[in-house]
């Protein structure tokens, strides 16, 4: 099977040459036997590191309905990597309302990217966000939830999505098939108390190019 070329750079006057999961083939012209079995010994293999994209919470750029800044109600979380964002009212995942916070990342490249949240539920419950892309129906249901491991300790934790009181963080990874550049999406209210003082708190989003 004819495959399509594969490019590859230098670094200090050493090829760095890309391996995925397919087979490759190695074509060396010039080289004689013993030369790129000498080339080959002094080879060394690196693992690629995930391309991370981190996303704090107060950096959205809209705030809908019954959402709002730690800093705005008088919610303080130490733990937190900055000011969080809660739900002041009572959501329901059998009622979506329009309450959530707007974000826009920029992703260097395209392909099948995994979202984490850190969050923390200070009930210690199984409760839970939404994460809705721009222009896909609000459901708050399967692959929109964010959350709802309910073994939390009411602690900081970072999650994908739970199945309820016994699932451990992070639970399962969230997959999306994304394009390079501007993706915009909204994170909803989706399981609270209906207290701000106890309603889930959301700290950081990551995107990462490896689940």
């Amino acid at each position: 099977i004819v495959g399509q070329p594969i490019e590859f750079r230098k670094e200090k006057g050493r090829a760095i040459i890309p391996v995925g999961s397919r087979r490759n083939t190695l074509i060396c012209e010039g080289m004689t036997p013993a030369s790129l079995k000498a080339a080959l010994a002094g080879a060394e293999v690196r693992v690629s590191q995930p391309v991370l994209v981190f996303v704090q919470a107060e950096d959205c750029s809209k705030l809908e309905g019954e959402m709002a800044r730690g800093s705005q109600v008088g919610v303080r979380e130490p733990e937190a990597f900055g000011d969080v964002v809660v739900c002041t009212a009572l959501p329901s995942p059998a009622e979506a309302k329009p309450w959530y916070a707007e974000y826009t990342v920029n992703l260097p490249h395209a392909g099948r990217w995994t979202v984490w949240a850190r969050v923390r539920y200070p009930t210690g419950a199984d409760l839970s966000f939404g994460l809705v892309p721009e222009g896909q129906a609000v459901t708050l249901a399967g692959s929109q939830v964010l959350g709802n491991c309910g073994v939390n300790e009411k602690k900081w934790h970072w999650t994908g999505s739970g199945t309820g009181t016994t699932a451990v963080p992070p639970g399962q990874p969230i997959t999306l098939e994304l394009d390079k550049g501007l993706f915009t999406f909204h994170v909803y209210a989706r399981e609270g108390t209906g207290h701000t003082a106890t309603n889930p708190r959301l700290d950081v989003i990551c995107f990462a190019d490896e689940a």
